[in-house]
């Protein structure tokens, strides 16, 4: 159950739609008045989003404003112009049309606030389906559960192409619920060195109770996004000691003037099991 892969973020993720909800901070001196740019384009048939914030000063303790009067576009290389609408409800510009993105196609983002353009461009890497996902006791944590009926492990079967070099975001939840764990997150990132070829029965680094539902949401990345991910789970490990330096920006691929976060264009797969299920149990 400690299989955790080793690079972990801290993201928290809404379960009813795909928004992230991320803080980024400023350091001190910067130009105070920058903006966090996020989205998502993936390979399901939905209306996609870009969420756009008024970035706060480190050390600011109010809440992230919204801004809610941009201007924002997605193309893609075969001239597909996409453009977004505001959502009160989700927080966040939906395209106006449901599309979905297509495995080796890039998508730009063009976004217009205030005066100020920002670009970004991002490309949907290939994701292998997930092979299974199964369920079984962790006898060692049933002995001593940390919480009472929970020791029951999901368990992720599937295969990576060895032919190309893939980097890849997890996400884990419980009943629709995106799962947080190490005190911090419920994702995590890594490269193809660190899966292997075969994942068989990886389990979530969570415990489950039976009847509770179990699905794991795995999303390829270019490697910007993965450098990406990366730097901000650096930022967001600093422990804020006397001796740590004050948190630095990720590099993301936003350009333009005082342009943060992530455009993130990704495939996806995903699969669930019922714990308890004896259809899905697991075979070993």
């Amino acid at each position: 159950m400690k299989q955790v892969l080793k690079y972990i973020l801290l993201w928290v993720v809404s379960a009813g739609f795909w928004a992230c909800e991320e803080r980024v901070t400023l350091d001190v001196g910067q130009v105070p008045e920058a903006y966090v740019i996020d989205g998502l384009i993936s390979n399901r048939h939905i209306h996609q989003y870009v969420r756009i914030k008024k970035a706060v000063d480190f050390y600011d303790a109010n809440p992230v404003p919204d801004v809610e009067d941009a201007r924002v576009e997605v193309t893609d290389d075969y001239g597909n112009i996409y453009t977004y609408s505001w959502s009160k409800q989700h927080h966040a510009y939906l395209s106006d049309k449901v599309f979905m993105g297509i495995v080796g196609n890039k998508y730009h983002l063009r976004v217009e606030i205030e005066g100020k353009t920002f670009y970004a461009v991002d490309s949907m890497r290939p994701i292998s389906e997930i092979t299974k996902v199964t369920w079984a006791i962790d006898p060692v944590e049933q002995q001593d559960p940390e919480k009472k009926g929970y020791f029951y492990q999901a368990l992720l079967t599937t295969t990576e192409p060895q032919d190309t070099k893939d980097f890849y975001l997890f996400k884990i939840y419980r009943n629709d619920t995106i799962q947080r764990f190490d005190d911090h997150t419920g994702v995590f990132v890594t490269d193809d060195v660190a899966i292997g070829e075969q994942i068989e029965n990886f389990p979530a680094p969570v415990y489950y109770a039976l009847g509770d539902w179990a699905k794991f949401e795995v999303y390829s990345l270019t490697p910007a996004a993965y450098n990406y991910y990366f730097g901000l789970s650096q930022l967001l490990n600093n422990d804020g000691g006397m001796f740590s330096s004050t948190p630095a920006n990720p590099q993301g691929n936003i350009s333009g003037p005082g342009g943060l976060g992530f455009f993130q264009v990704s495939a996806l797969t995903s699969d669930s099991v019922k714990i308890g299920d004896p259809e899905k149990t697991a075979g070993y």
